[in-house]
């Protein structure tokens, strides 16, 4: 299953993304920090950067998930 993840490397985020990964599934994780890519990358998720208020950019990502096409 692919799953998206928002706020980054947050106190709840970073355990979510770390109990999704050691079960199996496949992780996105969205971030406007671009040095939190690689600490995103070496938990096992995918990270995707740029800003929750872009709609271009969530359409993107969601898009590249095969969620929806618009």
């Amino acid at each position: 299953m692919n799953i998206v993840v928002t706020g980054s490397l947050g106190h709840i985020s970073k355990p979510i993304v770390l109990e999704l990964v050691q079960s199996g599934q496949t992780v996105t994780v969205i971030t406007s920090d671009a040095k939190k890519q690689s600490v995103i990358q070496s938990l096992g998720a995918k990270a995707t950067i740029g800003s929750l208020t872009n709609a271009n950019f969530l359409a993107d990502t969601l898009r590249t998930l095969m969620w929806f096409t618009a």
